[in-house]
């Protein structure tokens, strides 16, 4: 199991709004709906076969934003539990 969430770069201690997905192909649907063409510039495109070889790494993958204080953190389950301290989830919803 994977999961996929968001860090503030000067504190990765905490996963905002963490996202499981049972499996890869779920983990790099996420990533692709979530990082569109429109709205966003990745210096290296994430395919299924990068993704695939970065999970094989057994380490957290962190994708920047250049020019923001966030980042995408995400990988196997225990892995991101290993890396964070705690999960935060948000409900927007409260502001609407």
């Amino acid at each position: 199991m994977f999961i996929v969430g968001f860090i503030k770069t000067d504190a990765p201690e905490v996963l905002i709004n963490p996202v499981p997905c049972d499996t890869e192909q779920e983990l790099y649907e996420w990533i692709t709906d979530f990082l569109n063409e429109k709205d966003f510039h990745l210096e290296t495109a994430i395919t299924q076969e990068n993704l695939a070889a970065a999970l094989q790494a057994k380490k957290p993958i962190r994708v920047n934003f250049n020019g923001y204080k966030v980042a995408l953190l995400l990988g196997e389950v225990s892995i991101i539990q290993d890396a964070t301290e705690r999960f935060l989830h948000t409900d927007f919803g409260l502001f609407s």
